[in-house]
């Protein structure tokens, strides 16, 4: 193999990453139904997050001018970091501010 690529997640039909960003959407669905976000005071911060993370996975989904490996590589971040965002801001009572974003920067770097 003498040619370089990032294509290290692509997989025949659907890309793994598609698949692993789908699957963190339902987890965010799923947490947003079941956990009742809107009765908590972090969820005006996690509703947004939720649906961005959400949205995004759905129009990369449909379009499949999106379905690149960049896009991949961007959106399977972005998504990741948004479902840990999503379940650390739960943390907030027990943790704090200062304790809770330094353990969402770590996650996240």
């Amino acid at each position: 193999m003498t040619e370089s690529s990032i294509d290290i997640l692509r997989q025949s039909g659907y890309d793994l990453w598609l698949l692993v960003c789908v699957f963190a959407s339902l987890v965010l669905l799923v947490y947003a139904a079941f956990g009742r976000v809107w009765l908590r005071p972090s969820g005006i911060i996690v509703l947004p997050l939720i649906a961005a993370g959400v949205c995004g996975t759905a129009i990369i989904a449909i379009v499949p001018r999106f379905q690149t490996p960049f896009v991949g590589l961007f959106w399977t971040f972005i998504q990741l970091s948004i479902l840990s965002a999503t379940f650390y801001l739960n943390l907030h009572s027990q943790l704090g501010t200062l304790r809770m974003s330094i353990l969402l920067a770590m996650r996240v770097v």
